[in-house]
């Protein structure tokens, strides 16, 4: 019987981190870390979604090419096609500096308002879907699922939809975004992944703070307490610490 040893994941993406010149955030690094196979990562406004998503796919994908898989899809699902356009534009960017993608092979429709797309060398498809009519969410099976803005998504049905399209490939979710309130579906998903489920789920909140790019200050930073004085504590919590208030 032959046997393979994988490659060591933390290694293989620090790799990655290097060469890209970046890495998570130290809030960022649970979900990351984390064997849960669907991730919902709640965040504050300018946590840092779009950067931290993008770059968990191409880390996905990476990893993936090393351990013999073959050809891919990977799919950004928005309400609209234009959600996805900040984590579609950072994969590419990524894609292109690791020599793994040509402009050339980068077709972007109607400045991002329609479907985008692109092809890699390594063999990995990146699709935008628009899940504005969830019941269309359903052409093919995929690796891999990018969700973006899950606070403006109207209904449970296009969450449930995108996890269907993961179960033939057994693929991976991360499913990211900001609360806009602390009732309905998404908040009801985030409390129910805190805990140990059935799911293979797990749901994390991500201050605003913890982006030391935007606020080098973190917690003590004058534009988070700024912040801190302009709203309501609920609203606080909700909006930049990713945190549902019952």
């Amino acid at each position: 019987m032959v046997t393979t040893t994988l490659p060591d994941r933390a290694l293989t993406s620090s790799a990655l981190f290097d060469t890209l010149q970046t890495r998570p955030t130290p809030a960022m690094q649970a979900p990351y870390d984390s064997t849960a196979r669907f991730k919902l990562v709640m965040a504050g406004e300018r946590a840092g979604k779009s950067f931290h998503g993008a770059l968990y796919a191409i880390d996905q994908h990476l990893y993936a090419t090393l351990t013999g898989t073959g050809a891919m899809t990977y799919w950004l699902v928005g309400w609209d096609y234009e959600a996805c356009m900040p984590e579609f534009a950072y994969m590419s960017e990524f894609a292109t500096a690791l020599g793994i993608l040509r402009p050339q092979d980068i077709s972007v429709r109607d400045g991002g308002r329609d479907r985008c797309s692109f092809t890699t060398s390594t063999g990995l498809t990146v699709e935008t879907v628009t899940g504005a009519e969830p019941h269309k969410v359903a052409r093919i099976a995929v690796n891999g699922l990018l969700a973006c803005e899950t606070g403006h998504w109207l209904s449970e049905e296009l969450m449930l939809r995108c996890i269907g399209r993961l179960s033939q490939h057994r693929g991976w979710l991360w499913a990211s975004g900001s609360f806009e309130n602390s009732t309905g579906w998404l908040a009801d998903w985030w409390r129910r992944w805190q805990a140990s489920n059935g799911e293979q789920g797990a749901s994390w909140s991500i201050p605003s703070s913890s982006n030391h790019y935007v606020y080098p200050g973190g917690e003590q930073d004058l534009e988070i307490q700024r912040l801190i004085a302009s709203m309501s504590p609920r609203r606080f919590k909700e909006r930049h610490l990713g945190i549902p208030v019952a």
